[in-house]
């Protein structure tokens, strides 16, 4: 596990400058325990958070006790909430557009027609034109974020249904991408998508437990 981590995620998508004064918008840490012989063996959780530093550390206290940390895409008023996960409905803030890029291996569905390794998913998330701001390594996939040069806090529903066009368009952008190396991706083009927390372990496999880490750009990825 790595703090450093977890706190660079949780800057680059949440420490904009321009959320300054906006206290309404809170940063939502989803846990989701492993399951057990296929089961869920305790319900979620979801917390709420107004910095970036609360939120990293939040989730590192799941990962600690061997449960799935998380972020919500978007920000939040959890006050409408009263400790339930938000919904699209609910979102007030995006930083960015994002995907989600499983990768071949041997517990995945043998029916997903998904990259084989990283590097194709690499390729994919580069061949929508855009290199991605950053990318994480989930332990069974990749998650790439394109993130805005500020903060797109809504002015109202009009505004966020707009926003939330942009990110089912960019997801057909990426989609498309991967259509042209003859693969398929899962549909995470909505703003209360939550992807997971780099820093923390991915527990999916509870016997296998896997690294969630920052693996571009490089720098944070090596300095941490």
């Amino acid at each position: 596990m790595d703090y450093d981590q977890a706190l660079a995620f949780c800057e680059l998508l949440y420490g904009d400058e321009s959320l300054e004064g906006e206290g309404d918008l809170f940063i939502e840490i989803v846990g989701i325990p492993p399951k057990v012989d296929g089961k869920a063996r305790a319900r979620p959780s979801y917390t709420f958070y107004n910095s970036p530093q609360a939120a990293a550390e939040a989730a590192m206290k799941l990962a600690e006790q061997g449960i799935n940390a998380y972020s919500c895409m978007s920000m939040i008023n959890p006050k409408v909430k009263k400790g339930k996960r938000g919904t699209a409905k609910d979102a007030k803030a995006i930083c960015g557009c994002w995907c989600d890029i499983d990768i071949a291996s041997p517990d995945a569905p043998k029916n997903k027609n998904v990259p084989v390794n990283l590097s194709e998913a690499m390729k994919i998330a580069r061949g929508t034109g855009v290199r991605p701001s950053l990318v994480v390594h989930s332990g069974h996939g990749i998650h790439a974020y394109w993130l805005f040069d500020k903060a797109w806090v809504f002015d109202d529903e009009t505004d966020r249904l707009y926003a939330a066009d942009v990110v089912r368009q960019w997801e057909l952008t990426v989609h498309e991408s991967a259509r042209q190396f003859g693969r398929v991706l899962d549909s995470v083009g909505d703003l209360a998508r939550i992807l997971r927390v780099p820093g923390t372990v991915n527990t999916k496999v509870p016997s296998m437990p896997l690294p969630v880490r920052i693996i571009w750009p490089k720098e944070l990825a090596v300095a941490t």
